[in-house]
């Protein structure tokens, strides 16, 4: 789908698993001029290569170039020297077999010395007693939130990302004593404190996102959700939740791509070294290895190394099926296999720490 802005034309970012797979065959259609070099044996594939330079692609769709009025909160609001208690860390959980990320998650921001709560939002009723006994003993304080539905039905939203509009649930932090908040995904690892980012003066603050090679957006000026620091405000929930509905965005990313419109003129960026998405590392090896040396937060955006392949949701694994799916995601995943034994080690450390009493939160 192509949005006119002026005399410039954008291609809006596919909205449902079908539109994913045009947008894949638009983008090979479009690699006809590559094609075109390494196989123009004859006149008629000159032609063919005139032909298809001819085209250009379209810009993605962008939150900037199709801005709308969403938010009326302020950018800027300084809050420094707060108690640890006045800040938190706060990570999701919406199947039991992300338990032991979440665990390893909190392992590691202690390992790195960071001292402010940890709260784990979960949907109640759908995360077994099991998976919260874990959270607890990793030192997560699980805390119930409700469900917040997709918008439209969930039409156009892929079925894994049905749940995630319920991260919006973090703004409400501020009833729970949070005056300042860093949230993380749950595929997530710490490794240097961030308890700067506690400290920044805007309301919102993200990392731009990365897409593989193969994905024509690349390096994006769009946020990636995975890390977010904020100031938690209820009264900004309620008028996110209200124009969920209304609000013009691709539906494909689901929260992420409603964040990006929402806090389009109200974000400040921050550098990749607090989400570095482990796909930088397919874009450029050499920004890959720039990034490791200050690195604070690694993102396991397109490798999960805590689950089987075809997992159930409910299904938490031991320590030996751990070990084993560990070992699978490093010989599917060779160029993660650093990255790897990193979460490896760490999940290695927590169990020496306190494997005695997660090993007791496994149904008998």
């Amino acid at each position: 789908m192509l949005f006119s802005i002026g005399q410039t034309r954008y291609e809006q970012l596919p909205t449902s698993a079908v539109a994913s797979e045009n947008l894949r065959g638009k983008a090979s259609r479009l690699r006809l001029p590559r094609i075109g070099i390494t196989l123009c044996l004859s006149t008629a594939c000159v032609c063919l290569f005139i032909f298809a330079s001819s085209f250009k692609r379209a810009p993605v769709y962008n939150a900037l170039d199709h801005f709308q009025s969403l938010n009326n909160a302020p950018t800027v609001d300084n809050h420094y020297g707060l108690s640890p208690q006045r800040r938190a860390v706060a990570t999701t959980l919406y199947s039991s077999n992300y338990a032991i990320a979440t665990a390893v998650l909190a392992h590691s921001l202690r390992r790195a010395n960071v001292t402010s709560r940890l709260l784990l939002i979960y949907i109640e009723g759908r995360i077994s007693e099991e998976a919260l006994c874990i959270t607890r003993a990793a030192g997560w304080e699980p805390l119930p939130v409700p469900f917040i539905p997709p918008p439209h039905h969930g039409d156009g939203i892929l079925e894994w990302y049905q749940d995630q509009y319920t991260k919006l649930n973090i703004w409400s932090l501020d009833q729970h004593g949070v005056d300042r908040l860093v949230y993380l995904d749950a595929d997530t690892l710490v490794l240097r404190n961030i308890d700067e980012l506690f400290d920044i003066p805007f309301n919102f603050a993200a990392v731009p996102d990365v897409f593989a090679p193969d994905d024509p957006r690349g390096f994006s000026l769009s946020f990636n959700a995975g890390v977010l620091a904020l100031r938690p405000s209820s009264k900004i929930l309620a008028d996110m939740t209200k124009k969920i509905e209304t609000a013009n965005f691709p539906l494909e990313q689901a929260e992420q791509s409603f964040l990006n419109a929402y806090f389009a003129s109200k974000r400040a960026l921050l550098p990749y070294i607090y989400n570095a998405g482990i796909v930088i590392k397919r874009q450029s090896s050499d920004l890959w290895e720039e990034l490791k040396r200050e690195m604070k937060i690694m993102h396991f955006t397109n490798v999960k190394p805590f689950l089987q392949e075809n997992q159930a949701a409910h299904r938490i694994l031991s320590e030996g099926e751990l070990e084993a799916a560990i070992d699978g995601a490093s010989e599917r995943k060779g160029l993660y296999s650093e990255e790897i034994e990193i979460w490896r080690e760490t999940y290695r450390k927590m169990m020496r720490d306190k494997g005695d009493i997660i090993s007791r939160c496994y149904a008998a």
